[in-house]
This record gives structure tokens, C-alpha cells and sequence, in this order.
């Protein structure tokens, strides 16, 4: 999968050095997922919320957002956010979500 806009993460790592993703990184870039359930085979904590994917990472203390498109195979990163600020749920607007 490509991977747009890494800068976001490492943003947010910077400012909250237990949130790194690198290792969501390296996982999702030599991923060739085609669908949800390859996601889920892969990292199988993940969800599908509207048109985006929502991964915990850094041990459970954060949430990573990406905008998916299978058919591209684009991940465009939207946002990391802690659990708090993902409960907001100000997220969805990106996401497509009803």
C-alpha cells in the first residue's frame, strides 16, 4: 500500500513520544490489502468506519486514521489521536460517516 501524508504521524509522535507508528508503517506499506478482510488478517484490531480505517496503536494508547482506497491501494493518514479526542468522534466528518 502506499502511504500519503507520514508527516502527521511523526507529529504526533514528536509531541507523544509512546505513540510512534512506526511499526504500523512498516506493516501497511508491504501490505497488499485488496479488502477489509485483509486488513483484519493482517492487523486484526482494526475497524472500518465509513471510508476509513481505524488502527490502535502504540500499545492501545492511540488511534491512527486512514482514508482508504483498496482499488488504488491508498492509505492517505488523517489522523493520530488519543483516546479522548478519538471519543469526540470529530473524526467521522472525514470519514464519510452518517
Amino acid at each position: 500500500m502506499r502511504i500519503l501524508n507520514r508527516q502527521i504521524v511523526d507529529e504526533a509522535s514528536e509531541i507523544h513520544s509512546k505513540w510512534k507508528a512506526s511499526l504500523w508503517w512498516r506493516i501497511a506499506s508491504e501490505a497488499k490489502w485488496r479488502n477489509f478482510p485483509d486488513v483484519r488478517r493482517t492487523l486484526g484490531s482494526a475497524d472500518l468506519v465509513g471510508t476509513c480505517l481505524v488502527f490502535n496503536i502504540a500499545r492501545n494508547r492511540a488511534r491512527l486514521i486512514v482514508q482508504v482506497d483498496f482499488k488504488s491501494e491508498l492509505l492517505v493518514v488523517l489522523h493520530v489521536l488519543s483516546h479522548a479526542d478519538y471519543d469526540k468522534d470529530m473524526w467521522k466528518n472525514d470519514c464519510d460517516c452518517d
